[in-house]
């Protein structure tokens, strides 16, 4: 998923439930700052955080491995 995209869809939920962005990062256990790169997408967040994102939001967070189609040439 792209960065953007993702800080877009957090962005929207914690506005959604009403939150700052320092009331999120007091539930999770980092500062308003840290929120705000995630929002932007200029922060990289480990899956431990995306967890605690997901459960603080209310949403469930899962991964998905998908194998990539092979082109003809590689087959």
């Amino acid at each position: 998923m792209k960065s953007a995209i993702l800080a877009k869809q957090l962005r929207d939920a914690r506005k959604e439930l009403g939150l700052t962005q320092k009331e999120l990062g007091e539930i999770i256990g980092v500062t308003r700052q840290r929120i705000t790169r995630i929002e932007s997408g200029t922060q990289n967040v480990t899956i431990e955080t995306l967890q605690k994102l997901a459960a603080a939001l209310d949403y469930d967070f899962t991964i998905e491995l998908k194998q990539k189609k092979r082109s003809k040439r590689l087959a």
